[in-house]
């Protein structure tokens, strides 16, 4: 859907812009806009399960906090910054962790978009693991690779998981 809708010729993301502009992008075919373009695909992927997640995380605070704020004189802004915000905190971290690991899986929509091209603008590591693996049969190098991709994905998780301090929650 988004090959089309982003398409030089017909799609309706460049219809609306040379109405407006007078000239279209190429959006898989430029390297300045490949990688925005898989970028913005991602992340149309990804909004809906994350706004469950934020959105159940509201569920789970208590009414009576925000009752307690108003009673003493919070504004609606205040309440947000001093209460929602300390109190998704877990929810929050996981919803940033998911995304980063999520933004680490971006194969498939590179695959079916752009190849990884054009001149290798948007040639990702999952990519580079995939064609070492299956067009070069370079199976062992690829294992390394992906071996190696899972640990600093562990690591960037763990430090993550430490600076938000994402065990600990301000509700208690």
């Amino acid at each position: 859907m988004w090959v089309w809708m982003l398409d030089p010729q017909l799609g309706i993301v460049n219809v609306v812009l040379t109405q407006l502009t007078g000239h279209n992008i190429l959006f898989f075919g430029s390297g300045g806009w490949a990688i925005p373009a898989v970028a913005l695909i991602s992340v149309w992927k990804s909004m809906g399960y994350n706004a469950v997640l934020i959105f159940a995380g509201l569920q789970t605070i208590p009414p009576q906090v925000y009752e307690a704020g108003r009673i003493d004189g919070a504004s609606e802004m205040q309440m947000f910054r001093r209460l929602t915000i300390p109190l998704l905190r877990p929810i929050l971290v996981m919803v940033v962790i998911l995304t980063v690991i999520g933004s680490f899986q971006v194969f498939d929509i590179v695959q079916v978009t752009t190849q990884g091209g054009p001149a290798n603008a948007s040639y990702v590591l999952q990519m580079y693991i995939y064609n070492k693996a299956f067009t070069q049969f370079d199976f062992g190098y690829a294992a390394t690779m992906s071996l190696a991709l899972f640990v600093m994905l562990l690591t960037i998780t763990y430090m993550q998981m430490r600076l938000a301090r994402a065990n600990e929650s301000d509700l208690d």
